[in-house]
């Protein structure tokens, strides 16, 4: 599992259909990277994560997510490593038909090879559509460590 620490920043709906965001901190994968001062998560950029609220968290409470780490890999697999595959194996194909069709090799070779990983976009980007209510590609919200307010005193909204 990968956790991450983050702060609930809004609940969209109610109940168990509700949809959680929460603002997520600079990684803990971070501290050893190599290019940490090179990165904008470094940086204090910070990112919105919707993920499944099982302990009942409130906006305002900073809270503990957690994520399968093979779902982890696969996706950054998906996000990373599929489109460079893509663009390389586009520019290979470009570079091949340019002779076969007397165009310009590394106009055909970035043609290709960009419209190839347009494609692989597009392609992820329906996927992500098509899995947006697999709630194990979710994270989930597995604790609270500090509540602002009492249930009481805080809003859903």
């Amino acid at each position: 599992m990968i956790y991450e620490r983050g702060k609930v920043i809004r609940i969209d709906g109610t109940g168990a259909e509700a949809k959680t965001w929460v603002q997520v901190e600079r990684s803990s994968a971070c501290n050893g990277c190599k290019d940490k001062n090179k990165c904008s998560v470094h940086s204090g950029a910070q990112s919105e994560v919707a993920a499944i609220n099982k302990v009942g968290a409130f906006v305002g409470d900073t809270v503990e997510i957690a994520m399968q780490s093979s779902v982890f890999l696969k996706t950054s697999f998906l996000v990373y490593i599929i489109p460079v595959v893509m663009l390389l194996v586009g520019a290979g194909i470009g570079a091949a038909i340019a002779d076969k069709f007397g165009f310009d090799s590394n106009v055909s070779s970035v043609a290709c090879g960009l419209g190839f990983m347009s494609c692989t976009f597009i392609i992820l980007m329906l996927l992500d559509k098509a899995n947006i209510d697999n709630k194990s590609l979710i994270p989930s919200i597995t604790k609270i460590i500090y509540r602002l307010y009492t249930p009481k005193q805080s809003s859903h909204i």
